[in-house]
Order: structure tokens, then sequence, then C-alpha cells
């Protein structure tokens, strides 16, 4: 929600209007209005050109800085949410989303004759069905207007198109920053290569103001966008629950917050899950449709955390807060904006009269939310460039409903799209990951630095590298260092390579952030008891928070009034009852976390799973914990790119169950041009591998390698060595010998030779604790 909307009787077309009271015009139109219409106008007059992309692609390291700079046309600067996140580098790069699906629900989202949203990639999907029970479709916006109730049983039938005089202009300006067109006229969106998929809230932005919406309804929209195989749904809709004003509130940062239920301490929090609960009677709510329509797929919900000045984001995107097990499911969308300056000189900080990441920083981040411009459509809010009357009527004949057109417009409704735009790029980087699995590099990799290296406001500045913010969650999307690897693992990132036969992670990974996580919740386990003290007021202290009640006295209503609820009030016995099982559930989830943790298994410690037929390389210093496991492909790096275990935390461990395993000195990076890479030999880290029966350690040909103290360990593995470099072919037909080795602090068990090709001799020799591999033509 970012506008405030009047809902008026338009006489002229029989039928209501919402209007925007802060856009509204009495008499001329505003200039920016205007002339948006006039150089649309003209633009859909001029005579159609074939649009010749002047974008290049780098086919080396030497070219990486030009190419950045072809991506930066007036269409790719109007909107500065591109350049923040600095989607230059991803185009730069060849990626903008082709190959990706993604999804939208919102009011209307495809106005498909408009000029941004026109072409095969944008798909309307019906959603159809029944509703679920009886109640009203607009329970907290427009209702008073006009009746929208429904009967449960009654049917629905809706399509992702936008619809005249029952959508408003709010989705088509979120579809066009998350996949508008890239051609070369006004504006794009940030995955200009992906496929969209729209679904339909059934309303506008603001007459679906207000929570407690059809399970059903919303069920069968999201439902469809998955089988549609939308990777990420986008939900910018407003939701969040409206109170009747008393008196003038202000919110965490001294904005006016009157009208909205605060949500600024966990209790507060507590008491909307726990009116959901009452509202919906023990039945599933729609925020539990959007979990249910994508717990058996691997899509991901962008949900904005609201707009109205709180240190927590509304139910709908706390929702992993209370239900643990949707968390892979879920991203929070906060709010960023630009303060200041252009390019290197920008400066840019948290949307203060938003809601801030609070509970849900662990899967928050900040999108670019403020003065965005996109793709809109005339739809009774705007006039252009007719006149109306002090009712808001047209006075003349002014520009059509449905007409499309652009405009700015700012809220967490705007930050969203930019995330799942973001997600868009960073899943055509790596096809081989699911939307769950991308949402790590999407977090880890986010940025909370200017350009000129200073925090971006709203930034605590004793958080370590790597750690979560309290307001801004992980930062906002870095569509740069995105294309270079995770910069953590949050638990087992098994990578499944098939697509991409060569794959190379440049980023350090490291652990901070969740080391950061089981401090503070182990700290909540402690309080609550290992969440079976619902009644205990203790205190935990987050980093750059007030200190903040856990448990303690429950909020049971009289302290607001909710709008278009008859009862809002909570019973004790009722709010104990829910508390004790969200608490149940939380208890359980960071139990098992903490349990494989102290297992050595992943928990909080990140491990890796290497699967698939490609070939992936790590070059970073990384320091997870919870080891690496190849099962397939193979898996290749420095000796400080595996990981640390052990007290001391020094040797990585590695696995090989199957497929191929081997350290190097050097490698040169063609996938993301960042050259080659060499290792550094005063690194204090050594490697434990363990070769298993179907694995093989692998040695690249010219390499001598030096585990240090670590060992290899096995278990009648193979020991070979690469011959998949077109010069080391050459050699092998020319007669040459190529070699290879190994050094460990020792060799244990069994191996054999690898043999592939009965054309070459194979040998193995051992002295100390050195294996020598040998190729020679037969």
């Amino acid at each position: 929600m970012n506008k405030q909307f009047k809902t008026l009787w338009n006489e002229a077309r029989q039928t209501y209007v919402v209007t925007d009271e802060a856009r509204r015009s009495h008499g001329k139109p505003k200039t920016c209005v205007l002339a948006v219409a006039v150089a649309l106008a003209a633009f859909l007059a001029s005579p159609a050109q074939a649009y010749v992309e002047k974008g290049q692609v780098a086919e080396s390291p030497t070219q990486v800085t030009k190419a950045i700079s072809s991506w930066q046309t007036p269409e790719f600067k109007k909107d500065w949410g591109l350049t923040a996140m600095k989607a230059d580098h991803a185009y730069a790069l060849g990626f903008h989303g082709q190959g990706v699906k993604l999804g939208v629900m919102d009011s209307g989202a495809l106005l498909q004759s408009h000029p941004d949203l026109r072409g095969e990639r944008f798909h309307a999907t019906t959603a159809k069905g029944q509703y679920s029970r009886s109640g009203n479709r607009y329970p907290q916006g427009a209702a008073e207007q006009f009746d929208a109730t429904y009967e449960k049983g009654e049917t629905f039938d809706v399509s992702g198109d936008w619809i005249v005089n029952v959508n408003d202009s709010h989705g088509t300006h979120v579809a066009g920053t998350i996949a508008g067109n890239r051609d070369g006229s006004v504006f794009h969106g940030v995955a200009w290569g992906s496929e969209l998929y729209s679904g339909n809230t059934g309303g506008t932005d603001s007459s679906n103001y207000g929570p407690f919406l059809d399970y059903e309804f919303f069920y069968q929209g999201w439902g469809n966008l998955v089988k549609d195989g939308a990777q990420v749904i986008n939900n910018s809709f407003g939701t969040n629950t409206r109170i009747v004003p008393n008196g003038k509130v202000n919110g965490a940062d001294g904005f006016d917050v009157s009208d909205m239920l605060p949500v600024n301490t966990t209790q507060e929090t507590e008491y909307e899950y726990f009116l959901f609960q009452k509202v919906y009677e023990g039945e599933k709510n729609f925020v539990d449709a959007a979990y249910d329509a994508v717990k058996n797929s691997n899509t991901v919900q962008v949900m904005t955390t609201g707009n109205r000045d709180m240190k927590h984001p509304y139910y709908r995107a706390l929702y992993p807060y209370f239900n643990p097990e949707a968390e892979s499911h879920w991203i929070a969308a906060a709010g960023l904006q630009k303060l200041s300056g252009e390019g290197a000189k920008a400066k840019y900080g948290l949307i203060t009269k938003f809601d801030e990441a609070g509970n849900g920083k662990w899967w928050a981040i900040a999108g670019t939310g403020a003065h965005i411009y996109s793709s809109s459509v005339v739809d009774g809010d705007y006039f252009i460039p007719g006149q109306t009357d002090d009712e808001g009527n047209f006075v003349k004949e002014g520009t059509p409903l449905g007409t499309p057109y652009y405009s700015y417009l700012t809220g967490t409704s705007m930050a969203a799209p930019h995330i799942t735009g973001s997600m868009g790029v960073i899943l055509s980087r790596y096809p081989d990951m699911t939307a769950v699995q991308a949402r790590t590099v999407l977090f880890s990799t986010a940025n909370h630095h200017n350009p000129d290296g200073t925090l971006m406001d709203g930034w605590d500045k004793n958080l370590k590298e790597g750690q979560v913010s309290d307001r801004l969650g992980w930062g906002t999307p870095d569509l740069s260092k995105a294309m270079y690897g995770p910069a953590q693992l949050l638990g087992t990132l098994e990578y499944t390579q098939n697509q991409r036969a060569l794959d190379v992670w440049t980023n350090d990974i490291t652990q901070v952030g969740w080391d950061q996580r089981r401090e503070e919740e182990s700290q909540w386990m402690a309080i609550t008891k290992n969440g079976k003290d619902t009644e205990n007021s203790g205190v935990i202290y987050e980093a750059g928070a007030e200190p903040e009640k856990v448990g303690g006295a429950y909020l049971v209503g009289n302290h607001v009034t909710v709008v278009g609820v008859e009862d809002d009030s909570i019973s004790v016995a009722d709010a104990r009852k829910w508390r004790a099982q969200y608490y149940q559930k939380r208890a359980k989830a960071i139990g098992e976390r903490l349990q494989k943790t102290q297992a050595g298994t992943d928990g909080y410690d990140g491990k890796l799973v290497k699967d698939g037929t490609g070939t992936l390389v790590l070059t970073g210093h990384n320091v997870y914990r919870g080891g690496t496991v190849v099962k397939g492909g193979t898996l290749l790096g420095f000796i400080d790119s595996f990981g640390v275990s052990g007290s001391n935390h020094a040797n990585g461990k590695v696995v090989v169950e199957g497929g191929q395993f081997g350290i190097v000195n050097t490698f040169v990076d063609t996938v993301t041009q960042t050259g080659k890479h060499v290792a550094d030999a005063k690194a204090d880290h050594s490697v434990d591998v363990t070769i298993e029966e179907d694995g093989t350690y692998l040695l690249v040909p010219g390499q001598a390698v030096n585990l240090g103290q670590g060992t290899l360990n096995f278990a009648e593995g193979q020991v070979g060595i690469d011959l998949t470099d077109p010069a080391v072919q050459q050699a092998l037909q020319a007669g040459q010998t190529v070699t290879a080795s190994v050094t460990c602090a020792s060799i244990k068990g069994e191996y054999r030779p690898m043999t592939t090709d009965e054309s070459l001799k194979v040998s193995v020799s051992q002295d100390g604790n050195t294996l020598t591999v040998s190729v020679t033509k037969q």
C-alpha cells in the first residue's frame, strides 16, 4: 500500500472510482503526469522500429568495465533502483532473467496493451473455485462504499489481466518493475528477460486493504501461479491491519500511524497473530494459503513488511516467525530510498516511515522503494488530461480508463518487485538452483554500503560484516556480488549442477550471519526454557534495538479498535494456547538447528553438497563449518576454499561419495570473467579428504598441490588426472607424458588408478606422503 485512496461514485460511468487523494486534480492535471501522457502518446504513435540492444556482454576480464557502462542507457537510468542494485554488472555478464518464470499477485498486473508489458513473455493466469467462508472481499478498504460480500460456496472466476472498474494501476506498476520490456523506449524492469505470470487479487491495492481475505480465493490464485512454473511470486498488495484512530500516534521514527495496528513489540505482533486465529475461527487464513500453495514446491513468496513506521513487519511478512516451517519459502521486503547524490556520490538509507525487518530479519531484505518510475494505467485515480469537479467526476471526456502510461510511486510495494526481479536475475545466473536455494545468494551477497564505502543510513555500525540488521535485514540486493556465488551458506546448500557445465564461485563464504542467529536464538531458548515457559517476562537484547520482553503479559485487546472486526478482544486462555502453539514450533526448529550444529552436520553451520554432472570451482577463502560432500560431477578449489572444522577451526573436511574432487593452485575464471586466481601460498589451512569407493581424487595436469596438515583417506576410491583441457589432449597425442601430484600429512587406505580411456596408460606412484599420477598414450 503506497497511496491514500477515496472511493467515489462516478455518475457519468455509473460506477465507483477509487481516487488517489494525494494526486487527485481539481482542474488542470499535474505537469509531470500530463508530460508523461503526452510522451506516451507520442511513443505509441511513432512508427515501430526494431530495437537494437546497445548493452554488451563481456567475453574477457578486460571487457567487463566497458560492458557494464554499455547497459547504462537512459532507459536503464529511469529507475534508480537498477543502479543501486548494480543490475548493470549482472547484465554485462549476460544475466537478465532469461529462462526464469516469475509471478505477481496484485491488482490486475497485466495491462497487455502497455508497450512495456507486451509480448510473449507475459501471461495472465485464471483462478477459479468457490469461496471457503462467507466474508467481504474488501474487509477494511472500500467495503463501506459498496457491497463486496460473498458467501461460502459462491463461485469465483478471475483473470490475471487488468480489469476495468475492478483494478487500479498498482499491479501494472509492480509488473513493470519486475519484468518491463527493455526496448529502448521509456524504462525497463529488473529481470527484463524473464517470463511473468500474473494473478489478480480481484480489486485495487486500497480496496483489498485488510488481512481477513478468503483462503480458497488466494490459494487458487497462488496455486495456479505455481502450476504455471512461477519460481518467485511477488505480493505487494495491501493487507495490513487497520484500526480506528484514537488521537494521533507516532511510529518508531515519528510518522503518524494512528490508523494502523501497532507492531512495535513482539507482544504486539503476537496480538495480530492471535487475531488471525480468532477471526478465522481456527481455520486456515489467507496467509496460510500463501504457504500451502508453495510448500510442496521450490517457489518463494515475496511479502511486503508494511508502510507504517513499525519496528516489526505485519503478519504476512512475519508469517515464518510463527510458522518456522515456511521460512525457506519466504522473503520479507523492507524499503530503501536514495537520500542524495548520483552514481558514485549516491547515499542510500532505510525508508523510516515503513516497517522494519524486526523479528523477520533472517528472511528480510530491503528493496529500492522510493520514487520508483514504472508502467501504469489510467484507472480512475489519475485524470490525464481530462478535468474533474470537486467530487472526482469527469467534467470533460479525458483519457479512457485502461490507457497505458507511466508514473512514480513509493512504498514497500515498489521495493518488493525489485527484490523479485533480483531473484529472477540471480536464477538466470544459477539455472541449477531452485528459488529456495537462490535466496541464499540474494541474502548473503546483499549490500549495506554506499558507493563510497560508508554505511547506508539505518545500518547499525556495531554490526560485524556479514551480520543481519534489525532494520534493513540482510541489506539491499547486490547484483554484482551475487554473480560470484553465495557469501554464506544458510544451513545445507545442495547444488545439483546439471545445466551449467562449469561454474565458478569466487566470493569468500563466511559464517558470520548464522553465528549471530545462533547466539540470538539460543538466548530465546534460554529465556523461554526451550519454548515451554510462556509466562516468563524475560528480556532479550538485540543488536541495534532496545531491550524487548519475550513472553510475559498477553495483549488481549482493548488497546485498539480493529476495523471490520466485531469483537477484537482475545481471551487470556486463547492467547496462552496460541502462544504455546507457536512457541512449540519455534523451539522445535531452533532445537533441531542446535542439535545438528552440535553433531557437526549443519544446523547453524553452513554445509555444501555438490551433485550433478557439472564442474564447480571455489576460489574464495571459505570458513563454513558444516563440511563438504561431493556426490556427483567435479568439485575443485584452493586449499582454503572448503571450510573449517574441529575445535581449532583449521582443517576443512571433504567426503567424496561420488564424482571427483581436487585441490588446485591456480584457476582462470571464464564464467564471470574475474580472470586468473592464484591460491594463497601462505594460507594456514588444511583439508582432510575421504574418498569413498565411488569417488575420485582428481589432480590437475602440471600442478603439484599440498594439503598441508590435511590427510587423504581412501576407501578403495580412485586417483585420476583431469584430461579435459584440449592442450592436455594435444600433449598426449604428441607422445608427451602428463603428470600431477598431491602431498599431504598422511595417506591411508587403498586406491586405484582412474582409467576411462583404454588408449591411455595411467600410473600412480606413492613416495611417502606424495601421490604422483602419470598419463601417457599407449
